[in-house]
């Protein structure tokens, strides 16, 4: 194996008929069945009578392809034939072909060898010879049968990893790897699509008011066929292909309604929005329009005539907004249970990044009365994200906090919110106000109230270039610049029933770490650092559930990268399973796995 012609991104394998180049980035070598029942004597092969110097021949090349894939830094994955020690997901036909073969004096599957019971999971012979051994972070899938793709989760974790094309080498040439090999290639945009459906469908059950239009599941089985068929040639694909989407319902799309979640301004779009046109044209597959806060005004997700979203994690507490549909729809990231998900591993972008995890970054936090507005326990997870933030290289700098508290108030407290009466004619709230929800009424008339001037209003585009130039100079490269400026995301959880008693202040107060950056142009991202137990919370105990904590990164303007490179860098200290620099792959033993979802907490709480 070696770097192609066509440059370090891609590797070319000099094979016949013609040699084979293969993108890098999306490659990987699956490593069939190299277990010890197979290839050592006393094993299951050798018991059964099988030729095992022709099969032990196959260790050396397979050593020599595994030690140049590793120098090119694929991700490796390697798979064990194997079974329950109760033999319960063993097909009876396994059984009962091999007791009567030839030569192999009764032995079976679960009979009792020298190196354990014959290909079982967890005795000796099941695992991988010592001379291939997985390394840390090398993928390990059992599987019960032949193909490594039947009753596994294999193509889930490609699929992860974005991994296109496969090198596989292994045992039992004309089984298990012929097997594998078909497998691979049957693997298909329908049974993905249906999957997708039946989830969906019973969520609804769960919670109905997550999506406001979906597409029929024929529809969508018709949408993938013609994305095939556009893109035949693999080599050719889009980045988005085959890649299911849903659409707030703010976003316009051709000969679709678009409702804000507000039936009066309903109405019928005669062209697509520039987004929803770009998805398309890479190959993305629309699923349908999701629900959200009415004329996205709102941080809750209780403004909408369409029902309320609850969150994943507790169906008594809000999803937020205005984006509620949205947010439902795809938070649920890695299920384990479902191979066609995609786990919450931040993608490599290393363009225009801080550069290797021992460089260190810069970076500011709120000042003290600032962090008052948090729930208790808010502050005590967040003084331990501070802690992981210098353990990772994180310098914590002085920060003014001044400008980004005033740009945030000018959101709802002065003038700019008049824009959302702006874009309607003069009685277009006095028509429609039997159609609005009272929340939404509540705020329009408290606007309409305030008779806001010219003036004001150009006062306040003064406040905001003195605040957006202030912000600048802090996100500046000097020495007593800052890279991010770190926040909790949010100062507090509440239940649907608190928000709905005081629905204008508690929306408000979610959006006190955030709206500056709406405010400011600047970028922002929110990374999961936690769950944490509801008793916590609520400071009594007998509370079932637990409840998530966020983190936003916020940067200068078009500053992107380096924010994301940040924030890839401080959700991979949270999750002992993400990619490492070096392997860019994760812990091969799911069985082992911890949530990051569990860490950051259970390491302050340890404390």
């Amino acid at each position: 194996m070696a770097s192609s012609s066509a440059g370090p991104s891609h590797l070319a394998v000099d094979a016949k008929p013609f040699p084979f180049s293969f993108p890098s980035r999306h490659t990987a070598l699956l490593v069939i069945d190299m277990q010890r029942d197979f290839l050592l004597e006393t094993g299951f092969s050798h018991s059964v009578g099988a030729n095992l110097s022709a099969v032990q021949q196959c260790v050396r090349p397979v050593m020599r392809l595994l030690d140049a894939c590793r120098d090119a830094r694929l991700p490796i994955f390697h798979t064990r034939v194997g079974f329950e020690p109760d033999l319960s997901d063993c097909p009876s036909i396994t059984l009962a072909r091999q007791a009567p073969a030839h030569g192999n004096a009764g032995l079976t599957v679960g009979d009792r060898g020298s190196m354990g019971r014959y290909l079982v999971r967890g005795e000796y012979g099941h695992d991988i010879i010592d001379e291939l051994r997985p390394l840390p972070g090398e993928i390990v899938v059992d599987k019960p049968g032949k193909g490594a793709f039947w009753n596994t989760e294999l193509l889930h974790k490609l699929k992860a990893r974005a991994i296109t094309h496969l090198l596989v080498a292994g045992v039992s040439t004309e089984c298990c790897l012929s097997s594998t090999i078909r497998e691979a290639s049957d693997r298909g945009l329908e049974c993905l699509m249906s999957s997708l459906y039946r989830k969906i469908e019973v969520y609804k059950g769960n919670d109905p008011a997550v999506w406001i239009h979906l597409e029929s599941r024929e529809a969508v089985l018709e949408a993938a066929k013609a994305v095939e068929e556009k893109w035949p040639n693999p080599r050719e694909r889009p980045p988005l292909f085959g890649i299911p989407f849903s659409i707030k319902d703010s976003i316009d799309i051709a000969g679709y309604q678009t409702t804000t979640a507000c039936p009066p301004l309903t109405r019928m779009a005669s062209t697509s929005a520039p987004v929803y046109e770009k998805i398309i044209a890479n190959g993305g597959i629309f699923i349908g329009k999701t629900n959200m806060d009415q004329l996205g005004t709102g941080m809750t997700g209780c403004r909408s005539p369409e029902g309320t979203p609850h969150s994943t994690y507790h169906k008594d507490y809000i999803a937020g907004g205005s984006s509620s549909g949205s947010s439902v729809s795809v938070i649920e990231g890695y299920d384990a249970a479902d191979r066609y998900s995609k786990p919450p591993i931040a993608f490599e972008r290393h363009i225009n990044a801080v550069g290797p995890q021992r460089q260190t970054f810069r970076f500011g936090i709120p000042p003290p009365e600032a962090l008052d507005a948090c729930h208790p326990l808010y502050r005590k997870i967040f003084n331990h994200v501070i802690r992981k933030l210098v353990s990772i290289g994180g310098v914590l700098k002085p920060l003014d906090w001044t400008p980004f508290e005033k740009a945030g108030k000018l959101l709802y407290d002065g003038t700019f919110v008049t824009e959302r009466l702006a874009n309607h004619p003069d009685d277009w709230l006095e028509k429609n106000r039997k159609y609005l929800h009272p929340t939404i009424v509540q705020v329009m008339d408290e606007v309409v109230a305030r008779q806001s001037t010219a003036i004001q209003a150009y006062r306040d585009q003064q406040a905001k270039a003195l605040y957006t130039r202030r912000a600048e100079e802090i996100f500046s490269a000097g020495a007593n610049g800052v890279d991010v400026i770190v926040t909790p995301t949010a100062p507090a959880h509440w239940t649907i029933e608190e928000v709905l008693a005081d629905p204008i202040k508690k929306n408000s107060a979610l959006g006190e770490y955030t709206h500056a950056a709406n405010v400011l142009d600047l970028c922002a991202v929110s990374v999961p650092a936690g769950l944490y137990p509801l008793d916590e919370l609520l400071g009594t105990e007998g509370n079932e559930g637990r409840l998530p904590f966020g983190v936003q990164f916020m940067g200068g303007s078009r500053m992107d990268a380096e924010l994301l490179e940040i924030a890839r860098r401080f959700e991979q200290s949270l999750d002992p399973t993400a990619p490492d620099e070096k392997n860019g792959n994760g812990s091969g033993n799911t069985s082992r796995k911890r949530s990051r979802d569990e860490t950051l907490v259970e390491e302050m709480n340890t404390e």
